[in-house]
C-alpha cells in the first residue's frame, strides 16, 4: 500500500500549467469568435475624384470633400482637389460613399463591399455643376460569399493553431 503522506494534494506544476494554457486558450478561442472578422483584416479603398467635362470650367478649382461611411455614420473623411484619388484603410465590409462639394451635385455610390484580399476602386464621379443628390446603389443584400467564406477560414486557422499550441503543452518541455 503506498505512503498517503508522499503523495501532494495539489497539482503537479505541468498540470498546473497545462491548465492554465487550455483555460487561456478557450478564452482567446471564445473571443475570436464573438469578433467580427472586420476589425482585423484592412484593405484599401480608392476612390477617384472626375469632373464632368461640361463643369469643368465651373469646377475646376472647387475642392471635393469624399466620406466613406458605415452603418449610416461617416467613418472616414477627406477633401481632395477634382482629378485625383482619395484612398482609405478601412475594415473588410460593406460602405458608402458620398462625394460633395459647392456648387455641385452631390454623389452618394451605396453598397461598395471591400473585400478581403483586394483592394477596391471606386470612381467617384464624374462630379457635374448643379444642386441635389445623385445616388447609383450597388447592393442591399447582407454579407457577401467571400466576406463569410474569409470568417470562416480565419477561424480554422486559429483554431489549428490553438490545438497545435494545446498539444505541445500536453507532451511537456522537450529536453535539452
Amino acid at each position: 500500500m503506498p505512503d498517503r503522506r508522499a503523495q501532494s494534494a495539489f497539482p503537479t506544476q505541468p498540470e498546473v500549467f497545462v491548465r492554465t494554457i487550455r483555460n487561456i486558450s478557450t478564452l482567446v478561442l471564445g473571443a475570436s469568435l464573438a469578433l467580427p472578422v472586420t476589425a482585423v483584416a484592412q484593405k484599401n479603398l480608392n476612390i477617384r475624384v472626375g469632373l464632368a467635362q461640361a463643369s469643368y470650367e465651373a469646377l475646376r478649382e472647387t475642392p471635393v470633400m469624399v466620406s466613406v461611411i458605415k452603418d449610416g455614420t461617416v467613418f472616414r473623411q477627406q477633401e481632395s482637389p477634382i482629378n485625383s484619388t482619395v484612398s482609405f484603410t478601412v475594415p473588410v465590409g460593406l460602405y458608402d460613399v458620398r462625394l460633395e462639394g459647392a456648387g455641385m451635385e452631390t454623389l452618394v455610390k451605396r453598397g461598395i463591399h471591400v473585400i478581403a484580399g483586394e483592394t477596391a476602386q471606386v470612381v467617384g464621379g464624374p462630379m457635374q455643376a448643379g444642386a441635389g443628390v445623385r445616388i447609383v446603389e450597388y447592393a442591399t443584400g447582407g454579407l457577401a460569399r467571400e466576406e463569410v467564406a474569409a470568417r470562416l477560414a480565419k477561424l480554422d486557422g486559429e483554431v489549428a493553431q490553438l490545438k497545435l499550441a494545446i498539444a505541445k503543452l500536453e507532451k511537456g518541455p522537450t529536453p535539452e
